[in-house]
């Protein structure tokens, strides 16, 4: 609903995005750690939906690749980036696979090559 407060168990929320199929938002919040999945309800309404996963050390940015497929967050204090595998729905499927990259990487996007 428009102008309703995302509701957020942690007082440092540090970054959003939204699945492509419209139904869920992802937040990473800073301290703790966590990525949080909200379910958008017809109305634009957020409901918790599926707990939080540890997220990056600090994480501060997110991302999902344009197939919908995979969330990656990155974190202030860590060379990680946790990437986590979706259902067509949004829902995360399970714990993440772990990309070693970078020194602290703070933002992410995904790149399309076509060769």
């Amino acid at each position: 609903t428009a102008g309703t407060p995302i509701p957020s168990p942690s007082l440092n929320p540090q970054a959003l995005a939204m699945h492509p199929s419209g139904t869920k938002l992802y937040m990473a919040t800073w301290e703790p750690s966590r990525v949080y999945v909200y379910r958008i309800g017809p109305t634009g309404g957020l409901t918790l939906d599926d707990g939080a996963w540890l997220g990056a050390k600090q994480t501060t940015a997110l991302a999902i690749s344009p197939d919908g497929a995979f969330l990656a967050a990155s974190g202030a204090l860590t060379d990680a980036i946790p990437i986590y595998p979706l259902a067509p729905s949004g829902a995360i499927l399970s714990a993440p696979f772990v990309v070693v990259n970078g020194s602290q990487p703070s933002r992410l996007a995904w790149a399309i090559f076509d060769h």
